[in-house]
């Protein structure tokens, strides 16, 4: 669903309507695709205790949290360099510089 308006409207911007189409449908999506891999990954999920589940539902939460944070304040720890050398485009909020030297 989230590929769908990109294919109805060509061109290198959408529309600011489609853009709220595409946020409700990750605010729609997220938990049904938390709760189809809980399924996959865990299928005696419903056999679990509620506590388990729970604690399985905050974990979920708490990663989905990490990484949103992660993306939206990647210049503390990524360069542009970083996105250019992986061959990912470069996030308009990128920190200037040489990319990241690994060990």
């Amino acid at each position: 669903m989230w590929i769908l308006p990109a294919v109805l409207t060509p061109g290198p911007h959408l529309p600011s309507y489609l853009h709220h189409v595409e946020a409700a449908l990750t605010v729609l999506g997220a938990p049904m695709l938390s709760w189809l891999l809980s399924k996959i990954l865990l299928p005696d999920y419903d056999e679990l205790p509620w506590l388990h589940r729970l604690g399985a539902v905050g974990v979920t939460v708490i990663v989905g949290v990490l990484t949103f944070l992660l993306g939206r304040f990647n210049y503390l720890f990524l360069t542009c360099a970083d996105f250019d050398l992986s061959g990912n485009d470069t996030p308009p909020h990128c920190a200037h510089g040489a990319p990241l030297q690994h060990l």
